[in-house]
């Protein structure tokens, strides 16, 4: 909440990104941000963003980035649309021709994918503000007004960027672990006040006496750039690589019935057998079936769970 007025002091120098619920804190304080990353897929962001809207321009001049798999009615808030994949989401697997605009884990939290959006644009110069991932107590709340009524439940005590002890969940500490991992791999020079989880190549800074360098100012067209690998079907193409599928996914739960009726117990041999029915898919891979497998396996994996707790 500190970084409100710096904000607006610095806000012809520089561009900023929110990272989902923080969209409403930056609006309450008077802040628009240049794009609004979101990540989840559930229709409360939908009811959130509605929830808080005043009228029809309180998303004016706000550029949506998220990934496909985002519920629809979300983009027709926003002006404009930028998309982005999941990695290992079924829609990549639909779309494969636009590997080139996959984040390299695109989670789990959405300061996970902002992070790893504004890196995949280019901004050389990356300053973190409320990316914490924990709370000086456990009995943080919230940031004010900021959308969704989740709270957090911070039990978990870890190294603070201040080098004391900080408050965090274990989903959030593992958000951060990936947060780390992309730093890590992106190389950029990233800054931070001394809140939050220890990270390791972040420069600690006082932020009241921070001010930007080497400004990169971009627009909605800059940011498309790295993401424009656009795969358009037409309502033929749509009907056949669907009917496809259709036909695929018969074979495919076919060939599972077939394998389980070949067993008439729990064995390594089925247990192997039924290991490539819970993969991922790889590249490799006929698309169509890295779909299948990527819409399939977490409810089949709950299935075998079952098998393998009964007789056959």
């Amino acid at each position: 909440e500190e970084s409100y007025e710096w904000l607006k002091e610095n806000r012809s120098k520089i561009t900023i990104f929110s990272a989902g619920s923080s969209l409403g804190s930056l609006l309450s304080n008077g802040i628009k941000p240049d794009f609004a990353v979101m990540l989840e897929m559930s229709h409360l962001v939908y009811e959130s963003l509605i929830d808080y809207s005043k009228d029809k321009n309180t998303y004016k001049g706000i550029t949506l980035v998220s990934p496909l798999t985002i519920d629809p009615r979300v983009s027709g808030l926003f002006e404009s649309q930028v998309i982005f994949h999941r990695p290992l989401s079924s829609t990549m697997a639909f779309f494969p021709n636009e590997i080139n605009s996959a984040l390299i884990q695109a989670g789990p939290q959405v300061a996970n994918a902002a992070f790893e959006v504004i890196a995949e644009i280019g901004f050389k110069n990356i300053l973190l503000l409320g990316v914490e991932f924990s709370g000086p107590s456990k009995t943080e709340t919230r940031v004010k007004n900021a959308l969704g009524m989740s709270e957090r439940n911070f039990q978990l005590p870890m190294m603070g960027r201040n080098r004391k002890t900080v408050f965090t969940s274990p989903d959030l500490s593992v958000s951060s672990q990936c947060l780390q991992s992309a730093i890590d791999y992106y190389k950029k020079n990233i800054y931070s006040p001394a809140h939050g989880l220890a990270l390791e190549n972040v420069n600690i800074i006082d932020l009241a006496s921070y001010a930007p360098t080497n400004t990169e100012m971009i627009t909605a067209d800059d940011i498309i750039a790295p993401f424009n690998d656009r795969q358009v079907y037409s309502a033929e193409e749509l009907i056949e690589k669907l009917s496809q599928i259709e036909k695929k996914s018969v074979d495919y739960k076919s060939a599972l019935i077939d394998l389980i009726k070949d067993h008439n117990e729990w064995c390594l041999s089925l247990s192997r057998s039924l290991s490539q029915y819970l993969n991922v898919g790889y590249s490799n891979e006929d698309s169509n079936d890295v779909f299948i497998k990527r819409m399939t396996r977490f409810p089949l994996f709950f299935i075998i769970q079952t098998l393998r707790d009964q007789k056959l």
